[in-house]
């Protein structure tokens, strides 16, 4: 699949400001909300394992740096 750089930038930007949601969440919730921070680290590392993917995709196609900022 062909990117634009618009492309590419949305969709860093839009893992990185999920992974930065879900962060906040886990911050915010109360410490015996156990089995809702267990479901919010679940997301972190969905997210993160989506942000490897794109990673590498960008990598493939040799995607500068700052259009993955």
């Amino acid at each position: 699949m062909i990117r634009s750089e618009p492309q590419w930038k949305a969709q860093f930007a839009g893992l990185i400001s999920r992974r930065k949601s879900v962060e906040a969440e886990i911050d915010r919730i109360n410490p015996k909300g156990s089995r809702r921070k267990s479901e919010l680290n679940e997301m972190l590392a969905e997210v993160d394992r989506q942000c490897g993917v794109l990673e590498d995709q960008a990598d493939q196609a040799r995607v500068p740096m700052p259009w993955r900022d």
